[in-house]
């Protein structure tokens, strides 16, 4: 019985929108590459520069150049760069004390509090940071669309700190290429203590190396809060620490191709609707989603996801009221009445990528799953990454997920250990399997393997929908290639690890024989032979196939007969030549009706 969770179906999505993302951040405007400088730069040598001295308004209104210049003419003598009378004041006064700090060789630009209405992108400039004072707003106006606000480009070094920068998403378009802070291609990047709030795409996507994202404030993002999309082969070693991110759209993280990176000390925070504690319930019609009970829609973001009918996952593209919906059907036409359903945003960290570190950091919520290694439709490999010391509360569906779902690639060598998990599988709308907190997905033998789990401490709930299992696969995984250590968890419907043990041999114990009530614990199997048949042999003997092995993997293997109606006696245990094959011999002779309860640990 292969369990394919939709978790795992849908994997693909965060590979083909790393695809599109690589596409767009390369290509969806112009960036310029040759320093642009102001007419009103003077001796600037020893002192800072000041976005004040360049002549904002920044009192929240959107002012043209058209305001204060009669000709484009006249404009340019103070801002060569410009090229149009609608070009904001607020704008152009950044941008000219921005390319006075990169002409200057300052490297700093100041911009004092006040909101700044710009109606095009903002270009850093190589090795110039821009400083807010903690008051300091930019922001679009309404209906302006505009795909980018603050434009890394190519300038290596530049840095962000200190600003609000508001995408103003009520009142412009969602976006899937849209971003707040474009770290297009620059390298060693730093992006700290901002606030990034009302994305109508990703709150930061970066294609460079090195970038620091450090102490910042994300929220409510149409796509991605942090979207990072690297090249292969290249060292990306990303820092994205200590960030709050708060009802992220698509997800919270997402490391493509981005190796060597490091994600600790994050907290995010994204509530589903439709959880255990309030059970939401909708008619869905094609794109159309009607409430029918529970919790209505006033609290529902554009971008967050549907999960219904069994753990179909399906992205909200408009909210037409609060008891009305319209979502991407994506090729489906469901027609549901009176389902259960929940909403939230999508997987919250994502990595598709290598040696990467997720640690220390605190989830809460996300109506998909938690922090997944994966690989889907494309030839990347995820290796060698380590999930350790996180605490996840309330997933949708799994907390933790190792799974590959398509591609040439595969993904190897995952530690999980450590980690805390309360309350995972709490959407509405989903599957029993996509309920076990932690999961293993190969869909083909090779796929997947290496995985370590060790450590980790698993809470279900109480009440409705509880977990089947702690830990479970899919069975498409080699024998031996899940090393389990101590784990502990508490509240789960059933014992052990789903779908771990792949077949029970038997020989000599009659050839009706048949082995069942079978319980893995990762490092130990209890199961039931029972004794049929004809073909009884002395010393008769098992081999159990499994998934998961012991941490240590040793030679030998311990069986105990608990429990017998035929006469007990000893067992004697080995690990066979091949890893994942536990066999023992029993040092008797059973008879038809014989029962054999029989736990083996390694």
């Amino acid at each position: 019985m292969t369990i394919r969770t939709l978790s795992l179906q849908q994997l693909k999505r965060s590979a083909e929108n790393s695809a599109a993302m690589q596409h767009r951040v390369n290509d969806d405007a112009p960036v310029p590459l040759e320093p642009r400088t102001s007419g009103a730069l003077a001796s600037l040598a020893g002192r800072s520069v000041q976005v004040q001295d360049y002549g904002p308004t920044a009192d929240g209104t959107l002012h043209t150049l058209a305001e204060r210049y009669a000709t484009l003419s006249a404009a340019q003598s103070d801002y060569p760069f410009v090229t149009s009378l609608a070009e904001s004041i607020d704008g152009v006064a950044i941008q000219a004390a921005i390319d006075a700090a990169f002409s200057s060789g300052i490297g700093q630009a100041q911009c004092a509090g006040g909101t700044y209405v710009i109606n095009s992108s903002i270009y850093m400039r190589a090795g110039v940071e821009l400083v807010g004072d903690g008051k300091t707003v930019v922001t679009q106006p309404d209906g302006l669309n505009l795909l980018t606000l603050i434009e890394f480009g190519y300038a290596h070094g530049a840095g962000l700190r200190g600003c609000t920068v508001n995408g103003n998403r009520n009142n412009n378009a969602a976006d899937y290429n849209a971003v707040l802070v474009h770290v297009r291609g620059a390298n060693d990047a730093k992006v700290h203590d901002n606030v990034l709030v009302g994305s109508c795409g990703y709150g930061i996507a970066c294609n460079g190396a090195r970038m620091s994202v450090v102490g910042n404030h994300i929220e409510d993002t149409f796509m991605h809060a942090i979207g990072v999309y690297g090249t292969v082969g290249q060292e990306s070693r990303h820092l994205i620490l200590q960030n709050r991110i708060v009802r992220p759209g698509a997800g919270a993280i997402l490391l493509g191709t981005a190796d060597y990176s490091i994600i600790a000390n994050n907290s995010i925070y994204s509530p589903i609707i439709g959880g255990r504690d309030a059970r939401l319930r909708v008619n869905l019609n094609g794109a159309t989603v009607s409430w029918v009970s529970g919790p209505k829609f006033e609290n529902v973001r554009v971008g967050e996801v549907l999960v219904i009918d069994g753990g179909k996952e399906f992205r909200i593209m408009a909210k037409t009221s609060d008891t009305q919906l319209t979502i991407n059907p994506e090729g489906s036409a469901l027609a549901l009445t009176n389902e259960l359903a929940a909403i939230g945003c999508g997987d919250l960290i994502g990595v598709i990528s290598q040696f990467c570190r997720v640690t220390d950091n605190v989830l809460v919520g996300g109506a998909t799953f938690g922090i997944g290694c994966t690989v889907g439709g494309n030839a990347v490999s995820t290796v060698g990454n380590e999930i350790e010391g996180n605490t996840l509360r309330g997933q949708g569906k799994h907390a933790l997920v190792v799974g590959w779902d398509t591609g040439a690639g595969g993904v190897y060598d995952t530690v999980l250990r450590g980690n805390m998990i309360y309350n995972a599988g709490d959407a509405g709308g989903n599957s029993t399997y996509d309920r076990i907190p932690v999961f293993l997905s190969g869909q083909t033998l090779g796929k997947v393997g290496g995985v370590f789990v060790e450590g980790n401490y698993i809470v279900g709930p109480d009440g409705d929908s509880r977990c089947p299992y702690w830990m479970g696969t899919d069975l498409k995984l080699e024998y031996g290639s899940v090393l389990v250590g101590r784990n502990h968890s508490i509240r789960m419907l059933n014992p052990g690890i789903f779908n771990d043990v792949v077949a029970v041999s038997l020989s000599g114990w009659g050839d009706a024989a048949s082995a069942t009530n079978i319980v893995s614990y990762g490092h130990s199997v209890r199961m039931t032979i029972n004794c049929a048949g004809a073909g009884f042999t002395g010393g008769p003997s098992f081999t159990i196939h499994k998934i998961c092995d012991s941490a240590e993997q040793p030679a030998m293997v311990k069986a105990d007969i608990t429990t017998t109606t035929g006469v007990l006696g000893q067992m004697w245990g080995e690990q066979s030549t091949g890893s994942g094959q536990w066999r023992a011999t029993y040092y008797g002779t059973p008879s038809a009706g014989n029962t054999f309860v029989i736990t083996t640990r390694a």
